[in-house]
């Protein structure tokens, strides 16, 4: 991993990030100014939402994504976080 002047330049008024990757076809580089979340690109609710099923989904299960993200969601209406706490916390 490499800060390439260009980008680095960038930061802190943007937070880059320049992948490349190279196949049998060929090398192949993107760069995104922002996180597709960010305050310069902002989501709507579901869209929120669904990149929260896209990140977690494939690391807890989809059936354990989606409980945790129904509860994080409405985090306002738990009394207490600690059970909240304790399944983000268990192993995966």
């Amino acid at each position: 991993m490499t800060a390439p002047p260009d980008v680095d330049r960038l930061y802190p008024r943007l937070r880059p990030a320049r992948v490349t990757v190279t196949t049998a076809r060929g090398s192949f580089t993107r760069q995104a100014d922002e996180a597709l979340g960010s305050r310069l690109v902002p989501l709507d609710d579901a869209g929120l939402q669904a990149k929260f099923f896209d990140l977690a989904g494939p690391v807890l299960g989809a059936a354990r994504a989606r409980e945790l993200g129904e509860r994080v969601w409405s985090i306002e209406a738990i009394a207490d976080v600690a059970s909240l706490i304790e399944t983000m916390a268990q192993p995966v």
